[in-house]
């Protein structure tokens, strides 16, 4: 029996089905991890996000396709985050994953990387998807190159065992953060399902067969400023990293509460106030690791805290406006990478600051 199975399927196939059945068998487990870590980190499984960076996708329909073409998404990315997710909606395509694969992939790496091929990560992760090379998911070469880093997110890939979507038994049936879970196995299982709105929008317009161009602008920019609140890095470009919730700490390994929202930046990048506010503290060395840091007073109890600065553009008891630039961004403190810590407490108490900044009006 085993050898005609091996012939119907091959090996390579075989081990990877044997693998994502196991993986299938998990899942009721999987879905209380789900709904336990999501209480932890305090994330919704509705929530939306909006990608960073100030281009937006205005879609050209052909005339052929303008009847089904999608409008204006809402969504901004730069020239590299829309031509890695081209390359994740073809190989989705060739893999015969269908739209709903394509739109898991995107929300994956729209979480993981903000569709940008980080060289590096949490340990060895690295590119689009954030693989790493001690789970098996190829060399590290491989894992940068988008077209075979997708094609292992997808389970076509020949350098890789490691079960891809489908791979998944009964995949077309599962809840799309689900899914995207059970190829990724992360630690934050629920924070895919914040991505779907964009990733619907983007896998329409790529698989619609419109074209387009890019305004990068910046202009009217909703996501930008909002009355008295704005963004802390727009428009500078940047990727979501390490999100609110618990993780293993990069620095000392152990399991605790991060309590803010990271954003990878190159050093020296404007951080700019989250509102309208007086400068509370200035910190040049912050005794808990948040080495420079500036802390921002909303009123009502709001307080935000820019952490591992390289430098400082305002004093103690300066009053600043919304979208002022208040410090540069930097490593200094407890600290793996250049990255801003964004974190908003209110009556002392930390809160998801992605939810808190869609509250008002301003998508990460």
């Amino acid at each position: 029996m085993w050898t005609s199975l091996l012939r119907a399927v091959g090996p390579r196939r075989l081990a990877r089905g044997l693998v994502g059945g196991l993986v299938l068998t998990s899942l009721a487990g999987l879905l209380g991890l789900t709904v336990l870590l999501g209480a932890i980190a305090g994330s919704s499984a509705s929530s939306e996000s909006m990608a960073p960076a100030s281009c937006v996708v205005i879609p050209t329909p052909d005339p052929a396709t303008a009847a089904s073409a999608p409008p204006r998404t809402s969504a901004r990315w730069s020239a590299e985050q829309l031509g890695n997710a081209r390359i994740i909606a073809q190989r989705g395509q060739a893999a015969k994953a269908g739209a709903n694969g394509v739109i898991v992939a995107l929300m994956t790496a729209m979480q993981e990387s903000s569709l940008r091929n980080l060289p590096r990560g949490d340990r060895d992760s690295a590119g689009l998807f954030q693989q790493r090379p001690s789970a098996g998911w190829g060399t590290r070469e491989q894992i940068l190159d988008p077209v075979k880093a997708s094609d292992a997110y997808y389970g076509v890939a020949d350098h890789t065992h490691n079960p891809g979507l489908t791979d998944i038994q009964g995949w077309q049936r599962l809840p799309l953060g689900v899914l995207a879970q059970a190829v990724q196995r992360s630690a934050y299982p629920t924070l895919y399902n914040r991505w779907e709105p964009d990733a619907r929008a983007m896998a329409q317009w790529l698989l619609s067969g419109a074209t387009g161009t890019l305004d990068c602008t910046g202009a009217n920019n909703p996501a930008q400023v909002s009355g008295s609140w704005a963004h802390p890095l727009a428009p500078a470009p940047y990727a979501l990293v390490s999100p609110f919730g618990m993780r293993l700490d990069p620095v000392t390994g152990a399991w605790s509460m991060h309590r803010g929202q990271d954003f990878a930046v190159p050093i020296g990048t404007p951080d700019r106030a989250a509102c309208d506010g007086v400068i509370d503290r200035v910190d040049p060395a912050d005794a808990n690791g948040g080495g420079m840091q500036t802390d921002l007073d909303c009123g009502g109890g709001i307080v935000i805290k820019y952490m591992h600065q390289s430098a400082f553009s305002v004093r103690v008891g300066n009053t600043v406006r919304a979208g002022q630039v208040i410090g540069h961004t930097g490593t200094t403190g407890h600290s793996t990478g250049p990255h801003l810590h964004f974190q908003i407490n209110i009556n002392g108490q930390a809160t998801d600051p992605v939810t808190f900044m869609r509250q008002r009006g301003i998508r990460f």
